[in-house]
């Protein structure tokens, strides 16, 4: 571990502090809290990803959060303002008070004041992280801070999409769009400095179900697109879309040649499959990602069939890829995955691997209704993951 060294930074010195982070905090914190629905109302599905990101508004223009739940009970948060980034923890009751906090990461820790909330539920740095600290950050899987000796928090964030929330939040502050949605307003402390381009947009995955460009993605991924992209087949026109069923149609103007056939029949409970997509866009590299599983239900929430279940775990970027079966034919589109923060604070219990797809009858329908042709499996195919990579691709959607 890297030596302990006091967290400062110059830079953020000269800006406009954190000095009123814990009203903010709390703010966010009720904002987060789940909500009790009517009888029978379904849980808030995230589409992806186990970070929430959020956005100031009033006073905290320009600021925004990530926040990820903690096993043990509350939020670990992650907030940034113009760019520069501090870190705080809501409790669910009362924290014992102390004068002499430390950070620590496998790589690195600083020590630092702790701040608390007027309610004692909320710790908080006041101050920004410098540099070498950011850097830990990216690469950390586990996270404690301990005042006074005494742990208060320890989160394990290895496969949580850490380095892509922390991302979001900086962008998000900086005014810019991106997976986790529209970015915050730009302060005018901020519009005397030069401002940031906006980045390309979100992104998602596709994939061919004919020879001739035709594919499928999610529809999520699409709305609201000004503009659909493929890096690797140029811009993609839009054919049809169910936000209902969460479905859209492409047409790529080029196209491998490859695609998937669908199986005639739904999935099975229990067995083999495989997602394929870009989850993260370019954080972990250019080329196909593939997670395996089982179908581990056949509903969606609330007995939800226009969903099922599957145990593989998807990221940003995942929807809209293909769900495969042992054999090679599809199974379903990656769609959603429960909301792991409002679950997690509504019964103390941090869910894994919950993600679901459309199933292909749905799919089949939706083609069928759009007089879309496509390949049935026939028996005996074996193509399996290894065909995968001819005909996923990925798609940037820019607003």
């Amino acid at each position: 571990m890297a030596k302990r060294a006091p967290e400062s930074d110059p830079e953020g010195a000269a800006m406009r502090g954190f000095r009123s982070v814990a009203a903010w905090i709390a703010a966010f914190a009720v904002g987060l809290a789940p909500t009790v629905g009517a009888a029978g109302e379904k849980p808030v599905l995230a589409k992806e990803g186990f970070w929430s990101v959020g956005v100031g508004d009033g006073i905290d223009a320009g600021r925004c959060i990530a926040s990820v739940p903690v096993k043990a009970g509350g939020m670990f948060i992650l907030m940034a303002d113009q760019g520069q980034v501090t870190f705080g923890f809501v409790a669910r009751g009362q924290l014992r008070q102390g004068r002499q906090g430390l950070f620590e990461t496998e790589a690195y820790s600083f020590d630092f004041a702790p701040t608390y909330g007027k309610e004692g539920d909320v710790l908080y740095f006041d101050d920004v992280m410098n540099k070498n600290a950011l850097a830990a950050l990216r690469l950390a899987k586990a996270i404690r801070v301990s005042v006074d000796r005494r742990v208060v928090l320890a989160v394990d964030v290895e496969n949580t999409g850490l380095e892509a929330a922390l991302d979001a939040v900086i962008d998000c502050s900086k005014g810019q769009r991106g997976w986790w949605g529209k970015g915050a307003p730009l302060t005018q402390a901020s519009n005397d400095r030069k401002r940031e381009a906006a980045p390309a947009g979100a992104s998602g995955s596709a994939f061919f179900i004919s020879a001739d460009g035709v594919a499928v993605t999610a529809a999520h991924v699409v709305k609201g697109c000004g503009r659909l992209e493929s890096p690797r087949w140029g811009v993609v026109k839009v054919l049809a879309a169910d936000p209902r069923a969460d479905l859209a149609i492409l047409k790529a103007p080029g196209a491998s040649g490859q695609y998937v056939p669908l199986r005639a029949r739904g999935p099975r409970l229990g067995e083999n499959m495989s997602a394929a997509g870009y989850p993260l866009g370019q954080l972990l590299g250019p080329g196909l990602k593939i997670t395996t599983g089982v179908v581990s239900g056949l509903s969606g929430p609330q007995g939800d069939r226009g969903l099922f279940q599957l145990s593989a775990p998807i990221q940003p970027g995942n929807s809209g890829g293909p769900v495969i079966d042992a054999d090679g034919a599809l199974i379903g589109v990656v769609a959603a995955k429960l909301d792991e923060l409002k679950l997690a604070d509504a019964t103390g219990v941090f869910p894994q691997n919950i993600n679901f797809a459309v199933p292909v009858t749905i799919l089949q329908s939706f083609l069928d209704e759009n007089g879309v042709a496509y390949k049935t499996a026939s028996a005996g195919m074996t193509a399996a993951t290894a065909a995968m990579p001819g005909y996923t691709f990925a798609v940037v959607c820019t607003r």
